[in-house]
Order: structure tokens, then sequence, then C-alpha cells
């Protein structure tokens, strides 16, 4: 189970190498990596909203934002969607036990 306590200096220090290394983006290859063992007991939401919130209340050494690599997402191609357009089969879109609800409660 991920630990959900604050996060310590090692922890912190962990994220930023690793961010370094992996890029913005794979927090779950950081919490596998066994160079950053103390980020396995941490979820990779948490290492997510850690990385906003260093960002955002400016923890972070100077450039050290913007010179951490960008993951790049593979494009995958688009699913197909298999969206029905046809009514159901009682004709109406009422409920399939042909039950009549009103929605009062009686």
């Amino acid at each position: 189970m991920p630990y959900r306590g604050y996060w310590d200096e090692e922890e912190e220090d962990s994220l930023r190498d690793a961010v370094q290394k992996h890029g913005i983006g794979a927090w779950e290859r950081m919490r596998h990596d066994p160079e950053f063992k103390v980020l396995k007991g941490r979820t990779g939401v948490q290492l997510k909203d850690k990385w906003r919130n260093l960002i955002k209340f400016q923890h972070l050494r100077r450039g050290e934002a913007e010179s951490a690599p960008r993951r790049i997402y593979q494009s995958h191609q688009p699913r197909a969607r298999h969206r029905s357009s046809r009514k159901d089969s009682t004709g109406g879109g009422g409920s399939e036990s042909g039950d009549d609800y009103d929605g009062q409660g009686d």
C-alpha cells in the first residue's frame, strides 16, 4: 500500500532526479526504477501531484523545471467507435421490462 504522509527531503530529491532522468510524465517508470527505490512507496499520481506543487510553489532549483525533459508520447491509431444509433427493441427508449416509471415513487 502506498505511503500517504508528508514528503521527506530524500523523496523530494529522488523525484527531482527521476524527472531529470525519465522526463515529466513517466511517473510509473520512475516508481519502478531501482535507482529511486524511495519512490516505490508513492503512487504515480502522488509523484505527479508533488512535481506540480514543487513548480507551483517554486520549490525547485533555478531552471530545474525548464530543463526537465518532456516525455514523448507515441501516437496511436485512433480507436474505432462502436456506437449504435439504433433505438432499443421497445421502440421508444423505455425500459426493457416495459415498466413505466413516472418518477413520483408511488
